[in-house]
């Protein structure tokens, strides 16, 4: 069920409800319940700490919620490669530890009597995500911009930046929610071995929800790319795999069609070109079958490498060739 990212999917339908029935006049009076105040979570009382939760249920600035809903779409590679289980894990080890640090950089503030900040912004973990989208996503540049290397990631950061420098708040969770991307990227002082969901949570979670997250699986090939573009560019590659075996194909059966007709015209006493004696020697490389596979682009040496490791057939080299790239 990982391929269908119903956590992703959870979450995202949970915060565009919210966020849109807050916007709603006949609900605004909602709007106090997802409001991340600190002031009343950092209350000596602490009869406020529900906060904590509520606030990471909604975004209350519309702009914030189309980059972060934009955000949580491209990170849903990681739940398809974790699975649901690890990344749901994942998720609150890292919302327990960006939270920590974010009361703890306030209060530090706060005391040292250089900053106060009364609110930070509301909406889910994002940024520990971005960790893991700068080390496992690969960069695919696509253009230049003033010498500037512009790639597939390239709008993914800029909708972080985006969120990031809507307030001084914005700047704090951000900073907070990168360093515990890496705390938790790295396991460090093996804090992802406590932080995560018991199994039977979420046996029971799956049992109660799957049934409202379900989706048909993809149609069509696998392809395991990380973003739209690797896929798109490993379906090129498979075109262009399935053309050169077409190709050799082709040239096999014209050069077996030649050969068939000057034995016709020139018939010998002695075995054919292609003999089963010479078919079962496989330590020799004929120059035919690399003349071929040249034809097809290949370099004579990787062709001849090719050809030998492949017992002298044609389509086991040209596979070998093309898996070299």
């Amino acid at each position: 069920m990982a391929h269908k990212a119903p956590i992703t999917k959870g979450i995202l339908c949970c915060m565009f409800i919210t966020s849109c029935a807050i916007h709603v006049p006949l609900l605004s009076h909602l709007r106090y319940y997802f409001v991340y105040n600190c002031n009343d979570i950092l209350s000596p009382n602490c009869l406020h700490l529900w906060r904590i939760l509520t606030s990471k249920l909604a975004f209350l600035d519309m702009k914030d919620l189309v980059c972060g809903s934009l955000l949580l779409y491209y990170f849903r590679v990681f739940e398809r490669r974790l699975g649901s289980h690890r990344f749901s894990s994942y998720l609150f080890a890292n919302f327990v530890i960006a939270t920590s640090l974010e009361m703890a950089f306030v209060y530090s503030l706060r005391q040292f009597n250089l900053l106060v900040i009364d609110y930070l912004p509301s909406g889910p973990i994002i940024f520990p995500l971005f960790i893991n989208y700068l080390i496992d996503i690969p960069k695919v540049t696509h253009t230049y911009i003033l010498g500037i290397p512009v790639t597939g990631k390239s709008l993914t950061y800029v909708l972080g930046l985006q969120v990031l420098s809507s307030s001084r708040g914005s700047v704090i969770c951000s900073i907070c929610g990168l360093i515990a991307g890496i705390i938790c990227r790295f396991n460090v002082f093996n804090v992802c071995n406590y932080l995560k969901i018991p199994k039977s949570v979420a046996k029971v979670s799956e049992d109660l929800f799957a049934w409202l997250l379900a989706s048909n699986p993809p149609e069509g090939d696998n392809l395991n790319g990380a973003t739209l573009e690797i896929q798109r560019q490993q379906q090129i590659e498979l075109y262009e795999q399935q053309m050169m075996l077409s190709r050799a194909r082709e040239l096999r059966e014209r050069i077996s069609n030649r050969r068939s007709a000057e034995n016709i015209v020139e018939p010998t006493a002695g075995p054919s070109v292609e003999s089963p004696q010479e078919d079962s020697d496989n330590s020799s490389v004929t120059e035919e079958k690399i003349q071929t596979l040249v034809e097809m682009g290949f370099e004579r040496q990787k062709v001849i490498v090719a050809l030998i490791r492949a017992n002298n057939d044609v389509n086991l080299a040209t596979t070998v060739l093309l898996s070299e790239g």
